[in-house]
């Protein structure tokens, strides 16, 4: 409350240095910009409109001729805190910032613009892709754009929202976002990368779209698995493969494997299966180790970190993540039910078990 009087007056001194067309990319000041933005939330909301034509004027100056990597970084920064501020109490605006914003990224195509873009998708509203966003997608299935190994996070983040946002649409892509798992799984320093993107895939776009193309997606795990096997760090490419495979299998699929198959009916091996389901429904995730970063602690973060031009993530760019277990519901219930509904197909089947 005492800094909203002055939350405009700043901002317009500001933005009137740093837009002067021969000023030079003053990473100080565009720093101050982003405190004022983290300390006045939403009291921004009445002056938007003039900070995203502020932003976008440095922005189109950035992408023109980027001369200090802090700079953008911060800028960007910048943008991804408004959009926070601004569309989380009014979605709609999301349009409006994609209006303003498309023309200069369609300029370039950097690791800080594909996060931001992802953050504007995962806040809109809208269950359609924007025309901008249907004319994009094809340009991010491009084989020279992943060859810059500094933008591949960014873009994988960026099209995980596509296939969160629009599955239905992704459905006519298959073969394309395929390609370029392949090509980035066929690189070791891309690897991990490969399989961020592979995961969302298969939660999100219906099975019946890719299923006729499991049998050549198998094979090429297991012949890359086969040749990571005698190379260094064998060990990264055997977890991210495990693990993409076995996203449904841990509570769910034992469940199902007891309660739907021969297993149900073998008391020996229920004897053995079914305490390790108990230890399964009694763990409880642990979250004291999980470290969240005030805003504050972000800002000291970047001003001691600075910059790193391989590939550093916006703190500020929210992303709604993958959940790998949405259409699972309540697991211990589906355990229960699965467990009730064998009992009552077969007489004394948890009776038989010690």
């Amino acid at each position: 409350d005492l800094l909203n009087p002055y939350v405009s007056p700043l901002l317009t001194q500001v933005f009137g240095i740093l837009c002067e067309p021969s000023y030079p990319e003053n990473d100080y000041l565009i720093r101050m910009v982003l405190r004022i933005l983290i300390v006045a939330q939403d009291y921004v909301l009445p002056i938007a409109d003039t900070l995203v034509h502020k932003l976008t004027v440095l922005l189109e100056k950035v992408c023109k001729n980027p001369s200090n990597p802090a700079f953008s970084h911060c800028l960007f920064e910048s943008l991804s805190m408004l959009i926070a501020n601004v569309c989380t109490l009014n979605p709609a605006l999301t349009d409006t910032f994609e209006g303003l914003l498309f023309p200069p990224f369609q300029q370039v195509l950097i690791s800080d613009v594909e996060v931001v873009l992802a953050q504007l998708l995962d806040m809109n509203p809208s269950a359609q892709l924007s025309a901008a966003y249907q004319n994009l997608f094809p340009v991010l299935l491009t084989p020279a754009l992943w060859d810059r190994i500094s933008t591949v996070p960014a873009i994988v983040k960026l099209l995980e929202s596509y296939l969160r946002k629009a599955p239905a649409t992704m459905q006519t892509h298959t073969t394309g976002v395929l390609g370029v798992f392949q090509k980035l799984l066929s690189n070791r320093t891309t690897e991990t990368q490969a399989f961020a993107l592979l995961r969302p895939f298969l939660i999100y776009v219906p099975l019946a779209a890719y299923q006729p193309l499991l049998p050549e997606l198998v094979k090429i795990l297991m012949m890359r698995l086969q040749s990571r096997l005698s190379g260094r760090n064998a060990s990264i490419y055997s977890k991210e493969m495990i693990v993409t495979l076995s996203i449904f299998a841990a509570l769910v699929g034992l469940t199902l494997l007891v309660t739907d198959t021969f297993v149900g009916k073998d008391a020996e091996l229920l004897d053995k299966i079914f305490p390790a389901i108990s230890k399964l429904l009694d763990v409880k995730e642990d979250t004291s180790t999980t470290v969240h970063k005030t805003e504050d602690e972000i800002l000291i973060d970047l001003e001691e970190t600075g910059y790193d031009a391989g590939y550093t993530s916006l703190h500020f760019a929210s992303s709604a993540g993958v959940d790998y277990a949405a259409h699972i519901g309540n697991g211990r219930q589906m355990c229960l039910e699965s467990i009730s509904r064998q009992s009552h197909a077969t007489p004394h089947f948890v009776r038989g078990i010690q």
